[in-house]
């Protein structure tokens, strides 16, 4: 799980330089493996971004999985910021975090706990994201990239049908497929 978590960092790495207006990379899941192959230039490139990825847990897999990157491998280096004012400009790192300036609550403040509700949900939460990203852009914390993540809470699927490939959890009941020519499911 750790090796696709840093695969797909990768491949956002190459997604946040491709929105930079650095010139279009094309890249999708099949790109991941030759990620090394990012040329310094790129890399140089998002070392001066922010990425804003505000959510939930899906948030946090996101974060965790750039740190990891950054870790493994210096040239892909990250520091994530999960509380307190955001990191200011630099070029020696991506900056990744969920602050936001305000949420449907507040209409100042960072705030690290950004949900659907403070995002995308009413007139309210649309206007104060605007509001918040302006607020950064005017006040010298310009934000290069914003993303949301988060579960879809259904009540049918829970998180740790994920660590299993060929199975589903379905109302916190785990449903195999040990036999990939039937559809019958073996259910534990």
């Amino acid at each position: 799980m750790k090796r696709y978590s840093i695969k797909f960092s990768a491949f956002l790495f190459l997604f946040i330089i491709s929105i930079d207006g650095m010139g279009q990379i094309s890249a999708d899941h099949k790109i991941v493996a030759d990620f090394e192959k990012i040329p310094d230039h790129y890399s140089n490139e998002v070392k001066k971004m922010w990425l804003v990825y505000a959510g939930e847990s899906h948030s946090y897999a996101i974060r965790a999985g750039l740190a990891e990157l950054g870790r493994l491998y210096p040239k892909y280096a990250v520091k994530v910021r999960e509380s307190g004012t955001p990191d200011l400009y630099t070029t020696s790192n991506l900056r990744v975090s969920t602050a936001t300036w305000g949420d449907y609550s507040n209409s100042s403040g960072w705030i690290y706990s950004y949900g659907e509700e403070d995002w995308f949900t009413n007139a309210t939460a649309v206007a104060r994201t605007k509001a918040g990203i302006s607020y950064c852009n005017n006040n010298n914390i310009p934000v290069s990239a914003m993303g949301f993540g988060w579960c879809w809470e259904c009540p049918l699927y829970t998180s740790d049908a994920a660590d299993d490939l060929l199975c589903v959890d379905l109302g916190r009941r785990r449903i195999i497929y040990k036999n990939t020519q039937h559809e019958t499911p073996i259910t534990s």
